[in-house]
C-alpha cells in the first residue's frame, strides 16, 4: 500500500469530491504560501507540549508535597499519539484505585483512565507508583483545552484524594507551526 496520497484541489472541485476523503472535511482556505489551514482541528506540524514543569524535577520539594497531598503526578510526557507518565501515592493500605481524569475538549466531556501499579519500588515502602498511557485523539479542536488531573482512592476511604496541580489542572499546550496553519501562532495555548 502506498504511504502517501496526492490530491490536487482547485476552485472547480465539487463538494462531493470532499466526501470521498473524510480526513479532508473541515479544511479551510489556502494561505498565501499555498498551505491549507483550519482553526477547528489540528494541522500538520502541530505539536503537543506539556504546559507545566516536570513535577519531580526538584525531588525534595516533590517528596515534601507528597507527604501533604497523598497523590502527585511524578513525571509526564506527551506526543501526538499518547500521554504517558507516572503518579506516586502514599501507601495508606493495600487496596488502591488510581485514575487519570482527562478532557480533550475543555471539560465538555471527560474520561477516567485506570492507572497501572508498577512493581518497582524507588521510594521505599511508604509510596507506590502507578503509570498511565492515554491515546491522544487523531483530531483535536485547537480552540479547546486539553487538561487532566489524578484521583486516588485508598481502600477503606470514602473520599478520594486529588492532584489537580493546585486547582489549575495539568494542561497540554497545542503548538501550531505558523507557516503551516493560520489562526494560531507558535506556542499559542489551546
Amino acid at each position: 500500500m502506498s504511504l502517501t496520497a496526492v490530491r490536487v484541489f482547485s476552485d472547480k472541485d465539487e463538494q462531493s469530491d470532499l466526501d470521498l476523503l473524510p480526513s479532508l472535511r473541515g479544511l479551510g482556505s489556502m494561505t498565501e504560501d499555498g498551505y491549507s489551514c483550519t482553526v477547528s482541528t489540528c494541522c500538520p506540524g502541530t505539536r503537543l507540549a506539556l504546559g507545566f514543569p516536570q513535577p519531580a524535577a526538584d525531588f525534595r520539594a516533590f517528596r515534601a508535597k507528597l507527604a501533604e497531598s497523598m497523590v502527585l503526578l511524578e513525571n509526564c510526557s506527551v506526543t501526538e499519539q499518547a500521554l504517558r507518565g507516572t503518579a506516586r501515592v502514599r501507601n495508606l493500605g493495600f487496596q488502591k484505585e488510581v485514575q487519570l481524569r482527562i478532557t480533550f475538549d475543555s471539560w465538555l466531556s471527560s474520561r477516567d483512565v485506570a492507572c497501572t501499579y508498577l512493581q518497582e519500588r524507588f521510594g521505599g515502602p511508604h509510596t507506590d507508583i502507578f503509570e498511565f498511557d492515554v491515546a491522544v485523539p487523531k483530531v483535536l479542536d485547537a480552540k479547546r483545552k486539553i487538561e487532566f488531573c489524578l484521583r486516588y482512592l485508598p481502600g477503606g476511604h470514602s473520599e478520594p484524594f486529588w492532584d489537580n496541580n493546585n486547582r489549575q489542572n495539568y494542561s497540554i499546550a497545542v503548538c501550531v507551526s505558523s507557516h503551516l496553519c493560520c489562526g494560531q501562532s507558535l506556542g499559542e495555548r489551546a
